[in-house]
Formats: structure tokens, sequence, C-alpha cells
């Protein structure tokens, strides 16, 4: 198996034989529910002269060169003898794995991946004053604030406590609830509340949760990190997906919440903030003419089958199927081709109209593609014709077709689908 070197460049004004780091480079193991780490860590390393780190020799491994890791930096600043952390945190950022070959660990846009500056001042006597010096911190603050919901507000959607918690909830959640080894069919769950898996509320975003549900339950490690680097930078890549939402989507404007007619008590939340930067962010960066700022804003969220595409693939995932229809519903031999392949656990992601869905009441005169969802399990006829399917949809997992409905019912409003293997 191919063993690989790792090397990085640190950017710093402080002298280079004050500075040490410790790096590792790793990803999540589901199946064995912990870290695998292609670089092991190393601890208190010299820099070179050039701040660029030593080259490092990783483990052996057959990963497929789309496979995405983390990479963990810790710069320590010395004074004597003494080393203490630069931050109270280290830095980490997603590379694939032919980054790390290519010896590209470097930030993959304006901002340095791990870096640490003073600033200069000259001592004074005590006589003189002025010994308080401001230095510059080394991680960015946040980058998503609610134009309503301001720093400091109550209700903030993107206070920082709020935020982490909601999304290590996922994390946790995904890697009890979706571990499983190969391509075999996961358990279904029902999300105990819609924190748990990505949920678009009251906004057009079903084509961005069904990606990050995918990527959710297949790469936990990845989907936390990456809303932590667009809360934290405002911009992340996944493999080779840039997402990096403009500065409206950043600071959207309206409500994040539904009050009652004395317009203070709150009644139901129509988006968290962890969606928003997430589900948010990928929709505003694939949108050319229109930004994506309001929850409220329909049409800026819609997704074409295209977007999902390229978004899919991007990120690592391989396409093997696809059978989408764009002026017909599907027939039967096509929903035949889908089940063949959800059979085995392929990540199945369809266009339907989402009145089929049992949380829609009304019924649609002519079926039109309205909604993406993600199978989780094939379409199945019980004895008495009545079809179910299992499926992700506004972050919950269960048989969401409306009741007594039979195939021809299901094919009306169903328009195809595309089928990716699961991201490893």
């Amino acid at each position: 198996m191919p063993v690989y070197t790792v090397f990085t460049k640190i950017e710093s004004n402080v002298p280079v034989d004050k500075l040490r780091y410790d790096i590792s480079v790793y990803r999540w193991d589901k199946e064995s529910r912990k870290a695998y780490f292609l670089l092991l860590p190393v601890y208190r390393e010299s820099l070179q002269a050039d701040y660029s780190t030593k080259k490092h020799q990783t483990v052996d491994t057959n990963d497929p060169p789309e496979t995405v890791y983390l990479v963990r930096i810790e710069l320590y600043r010395y004074s004597g003898y003494d080393g203490q952390p630069v931050s109270g945190n280290p830095f980490v950022r997603l590379f694939s794995l032919k980054d790390i070959i290519n010896g590209r660990i470097y930030a993959p846009f304006k901002k340095g991946f791990a870096y640490y500056y003073e600033t200069p001042a000259k001592p004074k006597s005590i006589l003189e004053g002025g010994n308080t010096v401001l230095l510059r911190i080394s991680q960015p603050e946040r980058q998503f604030i609610a134009r309503k919901y301001p720093v400091g507000d109550s209700n903030d959607p993107f206070e920082k406590e709020r935020f982490d918690s909601y999304n290590k909830h996922r994390n946790d959640y995904s890697i009890k609830n979706h571990s499983y080894t190969g391509y075999k069919t996961p358990p279904t769950y029902f999300a105990p509340d819609e924190s748990s898996y990505p949920y678009q509320g009251d906004t057009s975003l079903c084509g961005p949760a069904a990606f990050f549900f995918c990527l959710l339950i297949d790469r936990p490690d990845v989907y936390q990190q990456a809303a932590h680097e667009l809360w934290q930078y405002g911009e992340t890549r996944i493999n080779d997906l840039i997402i990096k939402p403009g500065n409206s989507c950043k600071h959207p404007s309206g409500p994040f919440y539904k009050y009652a007619q004395d317009g203070v008590t709150i009644i139901k939340r129509l988006i968290s903030g962890l969606d928003w930067v997430t589900l948010a962010s990928l929709r505003d960066s694939s949108n050319h003419m229109m930004a994506y700022d309001e929850v409220s804003d329909q049409v800026a969220g819609i997704s074409p089958p295209w977007d999902i595409n390229r978004w899919f693939t991007e990120a690592g995932y391989k396409k093997i199927f696809d059978n989408i229809r764009y002026r017909r519903h599907s027939n039967f031999k096509e929903i035949e081709e889908l089940n063949h392949y959800a059979r085995q656990g392929y990540r199945v992601v369809s266009l339907i109209s989402a009145n089929m869905l049992d949380s829609i009441k009304e019924e649609a005169i002519i079926p039109t593609k309205t909604h993406w969802i993600v199978w989780m399990g094939p379409v199945e006829i019980a004895v008495n014709g009545e079809v179910s399917l299992n499926l992700f949809s506004w972050g919950q997992i269960y048989n969401q077709i409306k009741p007594q409905k039979d195939i021809d019912y299901f094919l009306k409003h169903t328009f195809g689908g595309m089928v990716f293997e699961p991201l490893k």
C-alpha cells in the first residue's frame, strides 16, 4: 500500500525558533467508531527556517484520492523553556487525500490555515505608561450575523454555544445510529427532534438538505467540520466542492421564528442557525443571479438537478446511475432500477412532487417537480396494493408516502433519481 509525505507552512511574524507545532491527519472510521490516523500525531516539533513543517510520513493506505481528511495543527509560542498554545482551539481544516499527496495542505481560500501574529511594541518605563499592547487574535470571528438578531440577542440563531451544541448533537446522533458496514441498507430511524438531521423548515432548501443529509450519515466528521468552517471562516471546501456564500447570505434579513399575535412569543423556529449556515450557504454559492438572504425567499432556494449532481460529484461521491425525467413522470421499470440500488444501500436522491408526502394535506391536480428526497430503502408494495417508502425529508426518516396510495399514484408523483455510492 502507498505511503505519502505530509507537510505544510505556518504563517507568523514570531521568530521561527520560538514556535513549535503538533500535527495529525485523520478521519472518522464509523465501523470501528474511532479515529483512523493517516498521519499519527506529531508533538512539539520545531519549524524549518522558512516556517515550513518537517516532512512527515503517513501510514500505508488504500483510500481513494477523493477521501477527505481533517488536518489538525496546534501551535506553541515559547518564551524561555515554557511553551504555551497560541490559541484556545487548534487549527483544523478539511483536505482531500489528493491535496495531501500533492503537497497542497494550505488555506484553500484567502485566509491562512495555521497562523499566529503578534503586534510588535517597544516596552516603556512605568513612568511613561502605555504598556498595554493589543495583540492580533489568530482565529477569525464568526461570519454569520442575522440582522434581526444581532450578537448578544437572546434569539441569535448563530450564537456559538447554541451552534456548537446542535452541530455536536448531529455528529453524535449520526455516528450512533448510522454506523454500518459496507453498502447494506442502514436502519430506519425517526428523528426525535428537528436538530438530529438537516431540516430546511419553511425554506425551499430541500436540495441542500438532501446533500447534507447524505454527508452527515456517510461522513459525520466532515459534516461537523464543514459546518464549523463555514461559521468561523465563511467558507469551506469538501474535496472539490467550494462553498462560499455571499455577504448577504451571511447577514440574512427577516425572521428566523414564527411569532404569536403579540409579536414577542415564539411559536416555532423557521430554520436553525446550523441549517442556515450549511444549507443556505451551499445554495447561495451556486446562485449566479439571485442572492439567498432571507428564509421566506422561496425562488432563490430552488435546486435544479444539475446542481444536485455537481454538489455530490465535486464532494467526492461517485454517481453510478441517473434516470431523472425532465418532461414526464417515472414508469414502473425506472422505479425498479432505483430499487435495485436502494436494496444495496446506495444513496438514491429522488425528485418528486411534494404532494405525495403525508405532511402535505392537499393534492395536486397535476403533480409537478417540487421536492428532493433521499430513499432509505426500496419502494415496497403491500398485498393490498398500498405503496410505502422509508425516506428522508424535512428532517425525518420514516414512510412518508400518504396512506392508501397505490403504485400508479406513486409513479405520477415521481420523476426519477440519481444514485451515488456512499462517501468514504
